[in-house]
């Protein structure tokens, strides 16, 4: 649990990070290139790689990929041995008891947050599905159909008349609708109802309603990135410039006034009702993006030729496989450990890791030699537990080390337990951190009950100590 919370915690704020540095560079772009504002495939590809960011760090690690060090404040502490695994404090200290809890409080924080977020789009999806079906379905061909301009729309278009008093607007699922409301006879011109019409039209052409879509459940999910809101934000107010340009493009200046006063209509119609319908006519929620909209529709100033698609989408996969060949820095996952905890919190270290005498009286009595890990005393019969949840691969009696046991953690990192006086685990068993693996003893070439601990990282012993601050202070 500790590592899935520490995961979408480093998620959340990579995320953050990303976001802001992609709206920062887009909006300062826009400000020296107008024509940026209408060209909606930078700012979906930027709200896209800020969701992906997020989303890298659960996928599974590859092996043997490199890493980068990651630390957490106040989760670490200072060791001689560089790890390759982020290792957090000793249960025993009070700066890590405190991020466990900051991070179990921000990861129900985000799951509620994400699930309210969730339930309000898929109830307005619903009322939308509903609102849809519940129309009256008009025909697509003949004198009707020539008079709202859809004679040339897709054959599988689907148009309805709706009775709310919302503005006209488009849907692709479960298939392109287009829905039309009496208000909107009722309000608009002849002329204004065929343009906002081809508007509509255009947003099918483009599938716009997919994109927003897509916006929306990544906005929900992500309900605390305010970056990838904002872009969400520009992206839907750049696809409906963009729609507005393609409409006008193709009618003459005099018809512009028509079009920004529909404009206006349908904004006052759907700031009162139905504000959150998807890819609705107009759809612009904010004042400033409403005034620049009507500006560039009555200015008629055509936006400069915008850059090719296809490059802008290949310059965006290429960069999420850079931030996909990230991943392995930013999955916490399997790398940001549980906190080792002393896997005998009343014993005392007689004797610590490094060179020392040997201490049992035979052939190398009192000769140099490198101890290999850290004797802990405690009484015979003492449990042993547990320090971070692993897989035991030996269970058995190895030859002056006694009765031992061997936790494979991950990550290239295990640990050895020796001189046990009883193994309560098998090899193959699978153990969570506190869970009791045997008991102290004195088997095999000792001279007294206690425990010696070893830490294994790819193969060379570490300083059991340097993962546990408690026993370096003894």
């Amino acid at each position: 649990m500790t590592e899935w919370l520490a995961q979408l915690a480093l998620s959340s704020l990579v995320s953050l990070a990303i976001g802001a540095a992609m709206l920062g560079m887009l909006v300062l772009l826009a400000r020296r290139l107008d024509w940026l504002n209408g060209w909606r495939e930078p700012w979906l590809a930027a709200a896209v790689l800020t969701f992906a960011s997020f989303c890298l760090g659960f996928l599974p690690v590859v092996e043997k990929a490199p890493t980068i060090k990651l630390s957490l404040p106040a989760l670490t502490s200072p060791s001689p041995v560089s790890p390759l695994v982020v290792e957090l404090a000793s249960e025993t200290d009070g700066t890590a008891f405190f991020w466990q809890w900051g991070l179990l409080a921000w990861g129900l924080i985000s799951a509620l947050g994400a699930t309210i977020s969730l339930a309000r789009l898929m109830l307005g999806q619903w009322r939308l599905t509903r609102l849809v079906r519940q129309g009256k379905s008009l025909p697509t061909e003949g004198e009707l159909a020539r008079h709202l301009g859809v004679l040339d729309a897709p054959k599988e278009l689907r148009l309805v008349l709706v009775e709310e008093r919302i503005s006209p607007f488009a849907t692709a699922l479960p298939k392109p609708t287009l829905a039309l409301s009496q208000w909107a006879l009722d309000n608009l011109s002849l002329e204004q109802i065929r343009l906002v019409v081809r508007h509509e039209l255009e947003h099918l052409a483009r599938r716009d309603p997919l994109a927003v879509l897509g916006l929306q459940w990544m906005t929900a999910l992500l309900w605390f990135n305010w970056p990838l809101k904002a872009l969400a934000k520009r992206a839907v107010d750049a696809l409906e410039q963009g729609c507005d340009e393609q409409v006008l493009r193709k009618e003459s200046p005099n018809r512009r006034r028509a079009y920004a006063e529909a404009m206006l209509k349908a904004l006052r119609q759907t700031a009162t009702a139905h504000g959150n319908d998807p890819v609705a006519a107009f759809s612009t929620q904010n004042k400033r993006s409403f005034t620049l909209r009507i500006r560039h529709i009555l200015n008629g100033k055509q936006s400069a030729r915008k850059g090719s698609n296809k490059a802008l989408w290949s310059m965006t996969l290429a960069g999420g496989v850079l931030v996909l060949g990230l991943q392995p820095q930013l999955a916490l996952a399997g790398k940001v450990a549980e906190a080792f905890i002393n896997p005998l919190p009343e014993a005392r270290v007689t004797s610590g890791f490094g060179m020392r005498p040997w201490p049992i009286k035979d052939a190398e009595f009192k000769k140099k030699r490198l101890h290999r890990g850290i004797d802990l005393a405690a009484p015979r019969g003492t449990r042993v537990q547990v320090p971070k949840a692993g897989e035991v691969t030996f269970s058995g009696t190895m030859g002056a080390s006694g009765e031992v046991v061997i936790i494979d953690h991950g990550q290239g990192v295990e640990t050895l337990y020796a001189h046990l006086d009883k193994r309560l685990v098998n090899k193959g068993d699978r153990v969570e951190r506190g869970q009791i693996l045997g008991l102290v003893g004195s088997t095999g070439k000792a001279t007294g009950p206690h425990l010696h601990w070893e830490l294994h990282r790819d193969g060379k012993v570490v300083d059991p100590a340097s993962q546990v601050p408690v026993l370096a202070e003894q």
